[in-house]
């Protein structure tokens, strides 16, 4: 405890909020100066390249820092399941002291005192301050999942998603490297696979996106396997995240989410109860496919884990529903006893081999089965997996999440939470901040262990991983989520990057982005034709919404008025959003009164003269909206997100093209199209063709 009498009022308002927030902060009289840099006093403990790169970030000077290494060093104040990574840090007038029981303890220690000095006006002074912190959770990061921008990242994004992780004191990056969904653009099944593996060349995805680029003004389209499955450099995002602070682990999944292999190697495919293979899932009963899935888990533990001292892996088994083999062997027992038997199968081999903890999610046993049970969870203990286990619980609404979602529902084993941080971003605004404070709150209720996100990367979505990292660090500290985003804007912009904020949720919160942003297209419906009739299906659901979609737009326009001239990596990726954001806001409102008056569902309907300027100068904001995309979206959203914004840019140039052809009696209003054949998205179809024939 520093010997000073507390700081002034008018001192303590000029300490600077970090995230997260730490756990106990006593301010003292006395005044410390923003440091011209950093003298390295006195260093005990192997941590010396830690505060060898703390020094150099923060240059040489002459402000004193004494770090150590106490294994014996605790606190009253902190739990012992903080003390591994907790620290005590003293920053007075001439200089700092850190100790800490753990090398962890003295990076987060040093990272806090960076964002403290760091944040000291060049010209002002701060409080000298006691902090005594420690995370409520063991464990805080995020789960990329395979999908696009992801699968276009380079080793280089990945590091530089580590050190972001990193500088917010978070510890845990989850890679999703094999994931499956259904049908989607071009008429393919959505799939990936992100590692290699050994002996089925066979086993990988190419990936065709198409969009059209405002900057060569023509379509662009690229063909790649994801470069981590290329480049085979898994092992080496694993590698850096063990130097960061950041145990890098795989998601692999195999009942649910599974198209690819079984497709492919049919004799590993779920079958009907005819014994013919699905293209689906895995028949469990095969002896094959049983050790071929064991045979390539253990080879992704030991190739890119093991060496690198990470012994935690997450096997998913996520929305599985009933999509269980029906051969006659797998027949046999109940689809509830065929996945229990493969959780233990797969746990059990897992932990055999060196895995320390094995992750799954709860869904298909608390949500879609009720198989958690204090029977099955005797008879993990007795297969020695119970204590290896950690169950993922999550739910995403920004509501109060799914009841079945709870880690109590577990009855005492160890849990993680899984909010969602970034999602849907290759398509549209999608904030998460809320269901991020709601998932951390009930996960420190209910004692877990760890808060890993389900997510995309984006730089837009800011605030939700700051939300993140302070909520799953200190769960209390900062108070509700509202207080947060103040706290955010001081932290990281401004009052202005807020309300930009703050104008891109209200649009969310119309509950219209979803239904015009062209993806909800992307899935096949019953009742509906594929491919799906995009805008036209939108259209017929949006009557008497004009003013909430001229809302949008106007949000959105505000929102980029707000960031306009800024240049920090935030407010670029922002100001992207809320471009898109006016720019479906615009088309939609324009577009809906054109169909009403094409439909005669209006009694002051527009003519065919007045609607095509407007249909011009949507097609115009549509445009500009793209280019600010390809210009401050990272390289790797880049094809994505515009692939879905050219569907709705090609359309809006048909709909010119129609009422061009209205207005010189060439066609009538009631044969004005209202989607475009053959769209940008759906191009490689292979069934056009037979569509074409029956028309």
């Amino acid at each position: 405890m520093l010997p000073y009498a507390p700081a002034s009022a008018a001192a303590a308002a000029s300490f600077p909020p970090i995230i997260p927030e730490p756990q106990f902060i006593e301010l003292q009289a006395g005044a410390v100066q923003r440091p011209n840099g950093i003298d390295v006093a006195q260093v005990i403990g192997d941590v010396e390249e830690l505060v060898t790169e703390f020094a150099n970030a923060m240059g040489e000077g002459e402000y004193a820092l004494i770090v150590e290494v106490d294994p014996e060093w605790t606190h009253a104040r902190i739990p012992q399941k903080g003390l591994p990574q907790a620290y005590e840090l003293e920053i007075e007038s001439e200089g700092a002291s850190l100790v800490a029981a753990t090398r962890e303890g003295i990076r987060w220690g040093l990272r806090t005192l960076a964002d403290v000095l760091q944040a000291i006006p060049p010209t002002g002074a701060i409080p000298q301050a006691h902090i005594c912190d420690w995370p409520d959770m063991k464990t805080r990061g995020v789960f990329v999942e395979d999908k696009w921008g992801p699968d276009l990242m380079e080793l280089e994004d990945w590091k530089g998603i580590i050190d972001y992780l990193a500088a917010r004191k978070m510890n845990n990056l989850g890679i999703g490297l094999y994931g499956c969904w259904c049908v989607q653009y071009d008429g393919g099944v959505t799939e990936w696979i992100n590692v290699p593996v050994p002996g089925h060349p066979e086993l990988k995805r190419e990936w065709t996106v198409r969009w059209y680029s405002p900057t060569t003004r023509k379509v662009e389209q690229i063909s790649y396997l994801p470069p981590i499955f290329e480049q085979d450099f898994f092992g080496d995002i694993v590698a850096y995240g063990q130097e960061r602070g950041v145990e890098v682990i795989p998601y692999v999944n195999s009942l649910g989410h599974n198209t690819l292999i079984p497709r492919l190697i049919p004799e590993f495919a779920a079958k009907n109860e005819q014994g013919e293979p699905e293209q689906w899932g895995y028949c469990l009963s095969n002896p094959d496919l049983v050790e071929f899935v064991k045979s390539w888990y253990q080879q992704i533990y030991e190739k890119y884990l093991k060496p690198n001292g990470v012994h935690t892996f997450h096997i998913q088994l996520d929305e599985v529903g009933t999509a269980f083999c029906r051969c006659e062997e797998c027949s046999k027992q109940s689809m509830e006893e065929n996945l229990k038997d493969w959780v233990v199968t797969l746990a059990g081999h897992l932990i055999s081999v060196g895995v320390q903890d094995v992750v799954m999610y709860n869904d298909q046993f608390t949500r879609h089965m009720q198989v958690w049970d204090e029977g099955f969870a005797q008879r993990l203990r007795d297969e020695g997996i119970y204590d290896h286990l950690i169950i993922d619980w999550w739910a995403y609404s920004n509501e109060m999440p799914h009841d079945k979602s709870d880690p109590k529902v577990g009855g005492g084993v160890r849990s993680w939470v899984k909010p969602m941080t970034c999602y849907y971003n290759w398509s549209r605004w999608d904030p998460r901040q809320k269901n991020v404070a709601i998932m951390c709150l009930r996960g420190a209720n209910d004692w877990a262990e760890g808060a890993a996100s389900y997510s995309v990367f984006d730089p837009g979505w800011g605030l939700e991983f700051d939300a993140l990292a302070e909520y799953s660090w200190n769960p209390r500290g900062v108070g509700p989520i509202h207080a947060f985003e103040e706290k955010w804007a001081r932290v990281r912009a401004d009052g202005d990057v807020l309300e930009a904020r703050r104008c891109l949720d209200r649009a969310f919160d119309t509950n219209l982005l979803n239904l015009i942003a062209y993806y909800a297209y992307t899935y096949e419906r019953a009742g509906k034709p594929w491919p799906r009739q995009y805008p036209l299906e939108a259209l017929e659901e949006l009557s008497g919404k004009v003013d909430a979609l001229e809302f949008i737009a106007e949000a959105g326009a505000r929102a980029r008025a707000l960031l306009e001239g800024r240049v920090d990596e935030l407010s670029l990726n922002m100001a992207a959003e809320a471009a898109r954001v006016e720019a479906h806001g615009v088309a939609f409102s324009v577009m809906l009164e054109v169909y009403e008056a094409a439909t005669g569902a209006t009694d002051n309907p527009i003519s065919a003269e007045a609607a095509l300027p407007e249909v011009e100068t949507a097609l115009e904001i549509l445009e500009e909206a793209m280019l600010t995309v390809e210009e401050n979206k990272p390289r790797y959203m880049v094809p994505s997100c515009l692939r879905d914004m050219s569907v709705l840019y090609e359309f809006l140039g048909q709909l010119a093209g129609d009422l061009e052809e209205v207005i010189k009696g060439k066609r009538e209003w009631s044969a004005v199209r209202w989607f475009v054949h053959r769209n940008i998205a759906q191009r490689d179809w292979d069934l056009w063709d037979e569509v074409d024939q029956q028309k």
